[in-house]
């Protein structure tokens, strides 16, 4: 059963992420992304470069 604790957890922090996925957009949904993928790793702190609108050609 120890084998298996690991699987469900992930599967758990995939499902939060992705029910997060519905009500956050944009910067949040990626800085909640971010946190969540520095704490599986064991991270002390993570960095994302968000370019702006008009670079990515958005609205």
């Amino acid at each position: 059963m120890s084998e298996q604790a690991p699987v469900d957890a992930a599967a758990a922090r995939l499902l939060v992420i992705t029910t997060a996925g519905e009500s956050l957009s944009g910067a949040d949904l990626l800085s909640f992304a971010l946190d969540h993928a520095v704490t599986e790793s064991g991270g002390l702190g993570g960095m994302v470069h968000l370019r702006g609108p008009a670079a990515v050609g958005c609205c």
